[in-house]
């Protein structure tokens, strides 16, 4: 990572360290889309004339939204359409002598973004009209692969941080936002909850929002053979030290408690059934048990 980059990474992280709050309000105004783009100051402009090669060039309108072309001279073309500029350069060659004079004209780049974190390749980003977040982070080589995609940091001049969930996007549940000249992008690393005890697959794992007790004890493997589905607890990290949940799993299950949400990095533990260790012992005897007749430490997590 370059200094440029570094020190434009460093101010964003710093701004979004003093933010107090994510804008949902932010995030209805990104995804305004213009009907039709207005040339801007700093636009980068493809000119193209059918029959006139020594006329075709790329022109960036300056800082008084203005571009020079060869004949014609400066055109003020800022808050202008790509169509409104087109029929005024052709009728400025009409006036030239050029008999029906045909123009394209292309914005080629219409300012940059930065995109910084977790991404392959962290840089400005060119825009053109239309670029969507999506289209942006693709341009940066996509999501690293402990990115957390589901609460992009952006940032965009006079708003407040917004929080994006890219994979919301992706499903078609939110729009993908049409992102501006100066707007930056930050991705963090993906945050984990830990599921520790009597389950088959204790670990860490990714934390998605949204996600309940269920499919986080899902992610594990269920709920081991000697594990107890009441009094699981839930370790929360509070202000001052850690919140202690305990829930009926198995009334959750039946649909008899509502299922609840977990948050990052919250330590679930489930704990051991002593009769249905006691019973797997029995069996153990004959030889037919397995490494839970011998139990397992509970977790250093929990204070039983």
């Amino acid at each position: 990572m370059n200094r440029l980059t570094y020190l434009i990474t460093s101010l964003f992280l710093a701004i979004l360290a003093t933010s107090h709050a994510f804008s949902e309000e932010a995030i209805t105004t990104i995804r305004e889309v213009p009907g039709d783009y207005r040339v801007n100051a700093g636009d980068l402009l493809e000119i193209k004339v059918f029959g006139a090669d020594e006329l075709n060039q790329s022109v960036k309108v300056t800082s008084g939204g203005i571009i020079l072309l060869p004949l014609v001279g400066p055109i003020t073309v800022e808050g202008l359409s790509e169509l409104e500029i087109k029929e005024k350069i052709e009728g400025l060659l009409a006036e030239e002598l050029i008999q029906q004079p045909q123009v394209i004209v292309t914005v080629r780049e219409a300012g940059r973004v930065f995109i910084g974190g977790l991404v392959r390749l962290p840089k400005d980003v060119s825009l053109r009209p239309g670029t969507t977040l999506t289209n942006a982070i693709s341009q940066a080589g996509g999501f690293d692969k402990d990115a957390n995609v589901t609460e992009i940091r952006f940032l965009r001049k006079g708003e407040r941080v917004a929080v994006i969930d890219v994979e919301s996007i992706l499903t078609g549940k939110t729009e993908d936002p049409i992102l501006r000249d100066g707007d930056a992008i930050y991705v963090e690393e993906a945050k984990n909850f830990y599921i520790e005890g009597y389950v088959r697959k204790p670990g860490a794992f990714p934390y998605k929002k949204g996600m309940t007790l269920l499919k986080a004890i899902g992610f594990a493997g269920g709920i081991d053979d000697i594990g107890k589905t009441s009094g699981i607890q839930i370790s929360r990290q509070e202000k001052g030290g850690f919140e202690k949940i305990t829930v009926d799993y198995g009334k959750i299950k039946t649909g008899k408690a509502e299922d609840i949400f977990i948050e990052k990095e919250d330590i679930i533990y489930v704990p051991r059934s002593y009769l249905a260790s006691f019973i797997r012992g029995l069996f153990f005897t004959v030889g037919i048990g397995d490494r839970h007749s011998v139990g397992v430490n509970p977790s250093p997590w929990v204070t039983r």
